[in-house]
């Protein structure tokens, strides 16, 4: 279980014991109105929209990957620090916006999983190196998350954006 999920199920757990606490020195006709009505718009709004901000974030993460693979040369050490720091920051999106739309249903947990594993694959690469520090094994790896990560959104109904085709025909 991931952090981000443990601390999800955590805070959840923590305003379930305060809303029952609270309802407990109430009468017991006013909490079964106050605790239906907030979760079953969640539910149903949460479903619609989550697999396109998941997606939307990907498809950021995309982007970044294409630069980092075509123009990597050219850049001074500087910018290639940057951009892993930029291409990091994306993933760390990526992850949250990944488990919330697992914890919504509208993602599978494969989606998570090759997240947590881009995240992972990045977190290993020195910040000192760049981007010119990831490997060939991790951006294979890299590569291939995001292959499962995109077919994922696909399936969802979330078409792949033109930029990022006209980014991989640069490459």
């Amino acid at each position: 279980m991931s952090r981000i999920r443990s601390a999800f199920i955590l805070s959840t757990s923590a305003i379930l014991v305060c809303t029952l606490a609270a309802c407990s020195s109430e009468g017991e006709a006013e909490p079964t109105p106050t605790l239906s009505a907030p979760s079953t718009p969640a539910v149903t709004d949460e479903p619609s929209t989550a697999p396109i901000t998941a997606c939307e974030t990907f498809f950021e993460v995309d982007l970044i990957r294409s630069q980092a693979a075509a123009g990597a040369e050219d850049l001074t050490k500087k910018e290639k620090r940057a951009l892993l720091q930029e291409y990091k920051t994306a993933v760390d999106a990526l992850v949250i916006d990944a488990d919330q739309s697992f914890v919504a249903g509208a993602l599978p947990e494969q989606v998570l999983s090759n997240a947590e594993r881009m995240q992972a694959n990045l977190a290993r690469v020195a910040p000192n190196s760049g981007i010119d520090g990831i490997n060939k094994a991790q951006k294979t790896r890299l590569r291939l998350s995001a292959k499962r990560i995109e077919r994922a959104c696909v399936t969802a109904g979330v078409p792949i954006p033109q930029e990022n085709l006209d980014a991989r025909a640069l490459l």
